[in-house]
């Protein structure tokens, strides 16, 4: 694709974009431009502006609580870190034992 632009191919594109025709129309138009350059080539001009949205302010519905867990207390021998292990594992069923 060539990248160069003949005399008043710009002013064309110019005219084009500031009619409220879309790039993709443009770049149909003029065919051995890519939508990138054209692009480019009214952002150096200082003509397209990337339009930005914002998104409305997030609603003050306050945050559900989570309550804390009561965890129990580690296992300290090798009996009770085994029986930990069988109990984990028939919890989201696993039955090697």
């Amino acid at each position: 694709m060539a990248f160069q632009y003949k005399p008043g191919e710009f002013e064309e594109i110019t005219r084009l974009y500031q009619s409220g025709q879309s790039l993709e129309h443009i770049q149909g138009l003029f065919p051995d431009k890519s939508l990138a350059s054209i692009r480019m080539k009214l952002v150096k001009a200082g003509i397209y502006k990337k339009v930005t949205t914002t998104s409305p302010a997030p609603s003050a519905a306050p945050a559900a609580k989570v309550p804390k867990l009561e965890l129990a207390p580690k296992p300290t021998s090798k009996q009770g870190i085994l029986a930990g292990f069988k109990t984990a594992q028939a919890a989201v069923g696993i039955a090697t034992w």
